[in-house]
């Protein structure tokens, strides 16, 4: 029961923690508008950009650095090349989505692929969280002693500033470098053992993290107003306890909750212009390398499909056929986050006026309703896109299409069709990584992704809200159209997202049938003893024993047998029986296992 309530509740936690510190930040910039964190946004100087795009270059340059730690610590060694691109994906896709959206799978995906398994790349991931914490540790008792910071007042809190935290966290660091010192380094845990890093080890964690956290903080530094009188120390002291903060949050990305810690801790004069400095940061720190991600396996896909060089498809054809896939399924959930954003803040004043003259007030208001329908339907089918459908392949090209069009039908946004015909000339190359037949929507929404979608479509609403709280609300706004008429325009936007989220996810979920394990009957017993005497595999008549459920593809060819432990789907084995249904046997394994909440 506990574990149930865990599974299916943490992820709704979450959605309610981003909820509040949404609703917080709002209060914190009550008296300013959208517009003027947009020109404070504008008048960052290029020179401050510059610096933190060469920050941010060098940040991951250091992130390389963790799987290198990583693969010490388990003894394995890879070549340069390929420890960077997983490195580089891995951390591009996790820091902007999180794990809520699966970003860790990127890197564990890869690694197997490249030949560790499966307990060896546990033991690595395992070590580059606690390589983050050590290096946070270090550099957190290190200022939060010697520079304590100092809450604000009326915080209720049991202490007055950091230097407890500091304190704290220098013991722990002893206690951990002290578990490394000593023999034998190892903790038991039931059946688990957990083998502490050497000592020579312990220093490199210390040294990559409080590098890493020291240069990633100096970007958000960069981009700060020149009205903020701030040290570098303070500032780095200010960025760790935000950043704890946001990662025990849970949020993808701490989104809401590092702005709003940062903000609380600082208490700056000119809020506006720091929240600006930190959605530049986001751009440039998060999503520029996320781009620059989707970029480099797009160009890799075009060079495939046009030189088709065997060689060249058989050494780099198969992560990519794994890896691809992931990545151009959170582009389209990306392009639907721009596209729900877009639907939620007004249009350029300049851009509307020029656009009324050549485009009547229906199409335009259709457009703006119809961006966020597309919006929330590319957020949709990123989910089958992860899945491999054909069908979804087809629409999210429509969609994208669909997209650019409306997104200069309805306030000229060319930055917004740029970004979507960019994503539409990466994705059309990649037809062949969508081959499945299914469902165009899962018939089952996990709780995890069901978060996601709800984080976005409040933060659609909170966006709305914010752009248009010099409006005062009245029920006479849903009917009145007009090109000056942004806020009603918006708010029917929402409304249909919503509303279209609601009744896709109602349609599919009651037509769900979910299998429950169970041992097998008689006649599928008697079903699987031809598909086995033709498997060449003596482990096929394990099947035979009947303390294992078995899964048949639609012809019933082939069977997967399988037990659950706990909250786990264990398959016994490849597929049984043809060959050709196998692979897709093994798809519906993975999806009856994700309806069912379990991991496969």
């Amino acid at each position: 029961m506990l574990e149930k309530l865990r599974t299916r509740g943490a992820p709704l936690l979450i959605v309610a923690v981003a909820g509040a510190a949404l609703w917080l930040l709002y209060h914190e910039l009550h008296q300013y508008r959208l517009q003027d964190i947009w020109q404070s946004l504008r008048e960052i100087p290029r020179r401050q950009l510059v610096y933190a795009a060469a920050l941010t270059g060098l940040s991951y340059l250091i992130l390389i650095a963790y799987d290198v730690i990583g693969l010490l610590y388990i003894g394995r060694s890879l070549p340069a090349s390929r420890v960077s691109i997983t490195a580089l994906l891995g951390f591009s896709v996790s820091n902007s989505f999180g794990t809520l959206l699966g970003g860790t799978s990127v890197r564990w995906r890869l690694y197997s692929i490249w030949g560790l398994s499966t307990i060896e790349i546990l033991k690595l991931t395992l070590l580059l969280s606690v390589t983050f914490w050590v290096g946070t540790v270090t550099l957190a008792s290190v200022l939060f002693v010697a520079t304590p910071l100092q809450f604000p007042a009326g915080t209720f809190l049991p202490i007055a500033n950091t230097r407890p935290l500091g304190l704290l966290m220098g013991l722990s660091l002893l206690v951990y470098l002290g578990a490394c010192w000593l023999q034998p380094r190892s903790l038991r845990y039931r059946e688990w053992t957990l083998q502490f890093p050497s000592i020579r080890l312990a220093g490199l964690q210390m040294l990559v993290g409080v590098t890493d956290l020291t240069v990633a903080a100096g970007v958000l530094y960069a981009l700060l107003p020149a009205s903020l009188d701030v040290s570098f120390s303070t500032f780095v002291g200010v960025y760790l306890l935000s950043l704890i903060g946001a990662i025990l949050s849970h949020v993808p990305g701490g989104a809401g909750v590092l702005e709003l810690l940062i903000l609380w801790l600082l208490q700056p004069e000119q809020p506006q212009a720091v929240l600006a400095s930190l959605l530049a940061f986001r751009v440039i720190y998060y999503l520029l390398p996320l781009l620059a991600a989707f970029l480099a396996l797009g160009a890799h896909e075009l060079w495939l499909q046009r030189a088709r060089v065997a060689v060249a498809r058989q050494q780099f054809g198969r992560w990519s056929g794994v890896i691809v896939p992931r990545m151009l399924s959170l582009s389209i959930f990306a392009a639907g986050i721009v596209l729900l954003f877009s639907g939620a803040t007004p249009g350029e004043e300049d851009r509307m006026r020029w656009l009324r003259t050549i485009v009547p007030l229906p199409a335009l208001e259709v457009s703006h309703f119809l961006g966020s329908i597309v919006g929330v339907l590319l957020l949709l089918l990123a989910r089958s896109l992860q899945r491999r459908i054909e069908s979804a392949y087809f629409a999210t090209v429509g969609l994208l299409v669909a997209g650019i069009v409306f997104s200069l039908a309805k306030g000229f946004d060319y930055e917004e069709a740029l970004l979507l015909g960019f994503l539409l000339m990466l994705f059309w190359p990649c037809r062949e990584h969508f081959f499945r037949r299914g469902r165009l929507i899962p018939t089952q929404v996990s709780p995890r992704w069901l978060a996601a979608l709800l984080l976005v479509l409040l933060s659609a609403g909170w966006l709305t809200l914010f752009a248009y709280k010099h409006v005062d609300y009245s029920n006479q706004l849903w009917w009145e159209f007009a090109f000056s008429a942004d806020a009603p325009r918006s708010l029917r936007a929402l409304a249909g997202a919503v509303i279209t989220l609601l009744v896709v996810l109602s349609a599919t979920t009651l037509s769900a049938r979910i299998e429950v394990p169970r041992t097998p009957t008689r006649e599928e017993l008697q079903t699987v003893q031809p598909i086995i005497a033709a498997c060449p595999h003596t482990a096929a008549h394990l099947a035979l024993l009947g303390d294992k459920s078995l899964l048949f593809n639609d012809d019933r060819t082939a069977f997967v047998m399988y037990g659950r432990q706990g909250y786990s789907w264990v398959a016994m084995g490849d597929p049984v029986g043809d060959d050709a249904a196998g692979r897709e046997l093994a798809w519906k394994f993975f999806e009856e296992s994700d309806a069912a909440g379990c991991w496969p």
